[in-house]
């Protein structure tokens, strides 16, 4: 019992603090690129170190948990999704890198409280594959969820890297008039500078100014599927935040939240709403 005890005591404590570091050096970078910023343009730093120090914590509770239920990622936490004599079309959630289905358990326990909203339904993708290979994995799942519903038709909400396996999706390979439309969640259209510290294919794709980003957005500029985002001017994994925007100026379906990190995104009640609002329009 005492060696047992022993490895979940290793376990806890190696998790806690892979979990803390990672928070840590994510939220350096941020307020690094904050500070150069404010010293180019001689502005002054705009947040708060109250909303600073919160999304820190929220962060760290999320990255926690996430490594922690990671072996258990093909378990949902959350009720299979009721196919209902309805209109509301499906919904399929994409989470981003090194995460899994269960990011989004929170997330649909609030959307399904919402009126109008239709079956939802969540995917895990293989780690470090490239955005491609993880977009393909999506065509037996979507096809699955038309096949149940008896829809024509699914809407696509992503997480960071999981919006531009819905956009690449989307462009690609999705038949015609499949795709309602595309919600994307801090996702880095224009690449992060965070990508140069981390690892795998899809990492170099979302690099900035990477040609996979380059002629991904040439699609969707000229796509007919409505595309809908929600960035954050405290995003520690979008770095710039602005990143996080199709084009340079927000357009009229984009929302942008003052004080939300990069996780904090999955539990917002303003997220939360505002992607209910896009879903049953």
């Amino acid at each position: 019992m005492d060696f047992i005890a022993l490895v979940f005591k290793i376990i806890f404590w190696g998790i806690f603090w892979v979990a803390l570091v990672l928070t840590i050096l994510t939220y350096f970078l941020f307020w690094f690129e904050l500070r150069i910023n404010a010293l180019t343009t001689g502005q002054p730093l705009q947040i708060s170190w109250f909303a600073g120090f919160k999304s820190l914590f929220i962060e760290f509770c999320f990255i926690f948990i996430t490594i922690l239920l990671f072996p258990f990622r093909a378990f949902r936490l959350y009720p299979k999704p009721k196919i209902l004599n309805t209109e509301a079309l499906p919904i399929l959630l994409v989470h981003g890198y090194l995460a899994h289905q269960n990011v989004w358990a929170w997330f649909i326990h609030q959307l399904q409280k919402k009126e109008g909203v239709g079956p939802i339904y969540s995917v895990n993708f293989t780690l470090f594959s490239s955005i491609p290979a993880a977009a393909e994995s999506l065509k037996g799942k979507i096809q699955e969820i038309l096949q149940q519903t008896g829809k024509k038709q699914v809407i696509l909400v992503g997480h960071s890297m999981g919006g531009l396996v819905c956009s690449y999706y989307s462009e690609y390979f999705a038949e015609p008039d499949e795709i309602a439309r595309v919600i994307a969640l801090g996702t880095p259209f224009q690449g992060s500078r965070l990508c140069a510290l981390v690892m795998g294919e899809n990492a170099t794709e979302m690099s900035p100014d990477s040609s996979f980003l380059s002629q991904l957005l040439k699609r969707i500029e000229h796509s007919s599927i409505p595309y809908y985002l929600i960035a954050s001017k405290m995003d520690n994994k979008i770095i710039p935040w602005e990143a996080a925007l199709i084009l340079d100026e927000p357009a009229h379906n984009t929302l942008i939240l003052e004080n939300h990190g990069h996780l904090e995104l999955l539990i917002s009640r303003q997220t939360i709403e505002q992607v209910s609002k896009w879903i049953t329009q």
